[in-house]
């Protein structure tokens, strides 16, 4: 599955529009975040980029949800069989994001990502759909944020991607899909 252009049209637009402060009634921050996520994780025994975006809302700077979305840019040659295949891949869904109080080093916390995604194998050159499948993807990472400058935050990822339900893909297994990621993120917005 790659990302859309139009998602990542819209996810650019929101990094510009979304950020700003809003006061709750308990004097508690709540400020809005976007960002672009450009990674690299292991699939099928090599190594793959992969990009993608996010927005959500932050909490006193201390912990934000939101929804992601991540994508393969290009494809994985597979061996197989003396046919050559392609597998795409991408998945999305729900981010939680712990962080400590802000001290003004580089502050380091938990995310967790929630959520599911595509792989489909494709027969090549002619491009026949061989197999797709949906499956559910769990994603604990640990995460480091550089001292920021003014709104934009610079943040590097390291996790290890699980994933459940993965049946019907021709020479792929679960365990194909699963591997570790690291990405590093940029975003703008949070409080200041």
């Amino acid at each position: 599955m790659s990302i859309p252009r139009s998602t990542l049209l819209i996810t650019c637009l929101a990094t510009l529009i979304l950020p700003g402060d809003v006061q709750t009634q308990e004097s508690g921050e709540v400020t809005g975040l976007a960002g672009a996520t450009f990674g690299l994780t292991r699939l099928a025994g090599s190594v793959e980029a992969l990009v993608g975006g996010w927005v959500g809302l932050a909490f006193r700077d201390r912990f934000a949800i939101g929804g992601f979305g991540l994508g393969m840019p290009g494809v994985v040659e597979l061996e197989g069989a003396g046919l050559r295949q392609e597998l795409r891949f991408g998945y999305g869904g729900l981010m939680l994001d712990f962080r400590p109080p802000d001290e003004g080093k580089i502050l380091v916390g938990g995310r967790l990502l929630l959520g599911a995604g595509n792989a489909q194998v494709r027969a090549q050159p002619i491009g026949n759909q061989l197999g797709s499948d949906n499956f559910i993807v769990l994603e604990p990472q640990a995460i480091a944020e550089l001292p920021r400058h003014s709104l934009v935050r610079l943040t590097i990822t390291g996790g290890y991607r699980l994933v459940y339900g993965v049946q019907d893909l021709p020479g792929i297994e679960r365990n194909d899909l699963r591997d570790w990621t690291v990405s590093l993120s940029v975003a703008i917005g949070g409080a200041r």
